[in-house]
Formats: C-alpha cells, sequence, structure tokens
C-alpha cells in the first residue's frame, strides 16, 4: 500500500493560517511542502503544491526522497482497482480497506470478523459499532460475490457506507457473520428513500 499525505490531516493541524509545512514520516524522514488556496462560497479551501508539477493537490504520494502527486507518480496510484467489476470480490475488499482506513481499523485479514476486534479506549461506541458493522455487511456482501457470483451495484454498495441500509439497523453483527442477506432489499425498505 502506498504511503500519502492527505491534506485533510494538515487543515486538522491548522493548514490554513500556514504557507508551508514539514511532514515526517514514520521513517524519519522530512519532506517540506507548500500550500495552496482557493477562494470557495464559504471560505477557503486548502490544497498542497506538488512540488515536482506545481499543480494543486489533495494527496501527495511518498516516493523514495520526495512528495508527488498522482500524476507526478511513475506508476499508477489506482493500479490494484482498475478493470475491477464492481460489486466483485476484489472491490469489496478495496472498498472495506478504504473504509477502516478512514476509521483508523487495520483489517488483520480476511475474511473479515467483527469479533477480532475491540473498540479502542478513545472512540465513541456508536461510531466504532457502526464502523464494525458496515465492515462485516461488505465481508457479507464479499463472501456472496466469492461463493455465490453476486453483484451489488454501486448504490447498494454506497447504502451500507452511507448508512442508508435498513439491515445495518435490524441485524446484529452475528447474523452478518453467519448467514447471507440480500442487501438490495435492505437498501429498497430504508425510510430514507
Amino acid at each position: 500500500m502506498r504511503e500519502y499525505v492527505d491534506i485533510r490531516d494538515c487543515i486538522a493541524l491548522g493548514a490554513h493560517e500556514m504557507n508551508s509545512v514539514k511532514i515526517c514520516t514514520g521513517e524519519g524522514k522530512e519532506y517540506s511542502v507548500g500550500f495552496s488556496k482557493q477562494k470557495t462560497g464559504y471560505g477557503e479551501k486548502a490544497f498542497f503544491i506538488c512540488p515536482m508539477c506545481g499543480k494543486r493537490r489533495e494527496k501527495l504520494y511518498i516516493l523514495g526522497g520526495s512528495l508527488l502527486c498522482r500524476e507526478c507518480y511513475p506508476d499508477s496510484i489506482y493500479r490494484n482497482i482498475k478493470n475491477v467489476p464492481v460489486g466483485s470480490s476484489s472491490y469489496l475488499a478495496h472498498r472495506m480497506r478504504s473504509l477502516a482506513k478512514k476509521e483508523g481499523i487495520i483489517i488483520k485479514r480476511f475474511p473479515f470478523c467483527y469479533m477480532e476486534y475491540e473498540k479502542p479506549i478513545y472512540k465513541h461506541f456508536e461510531k466504532w459499532h457502526m464502523a464494525i458493522t458496515k465492515l462485516q455487511a461488505m465481508e457479507n456482501m464479499r463472501f456472496q460475490a466469492i461463493f455465490l457470483r453476486k453483484r451489488y451495484h454501486h448504490e447498494v454498495i454506497n447504502s451500507i457506507l452511507e448508512e442508508r441500509n435498513t439491515f445495518l439497523f435490524t441485524l446484529d453483527l452475528y447474523d452478518m457473520d453467519r448467514y447471507i442477506y440480500d442487501w438490495e432489499a435492505g437498501y429498497r425498505e430504508f425510510v430514507g428513500q
């Protein structure tokens, strides 16, 4: 998995008041990168300035001794998900990894099982429980993609990620781990539709 720096992490540390920042990686390497601001209807949006091409970017990828945007990076950033059908097991695994990273969860292995993950002390219970529920729901879908050759549409997958699926609120984790469910039905039955 490629290492990258996201502008949102810098904004949380006060990027709006700075013109540049020094970024330290886990290996102890230090990078200096500038910021650019764009006026929007509600204020300003901050961006990194790619050291190679000078374009505004939200993410910069670490390669050797430099930070590069996705266009300057010598290899395709999205190589692992190209030509993968939506709803396939590879696509669902990719979306699960993205969700886990966003929620600060490290997926230990596939198949995902909620029992292997303990709530960190600093996490709010409802937020943690919903993140684990979404991951377990997507594992249920991934199981169906592997063994039943079922493919879920993009809208159904997003209904899980955006908490617009009835089954997220009516099923418990044990049931999601043990039984197969038609997540399209949960999407259609959601009250907000």
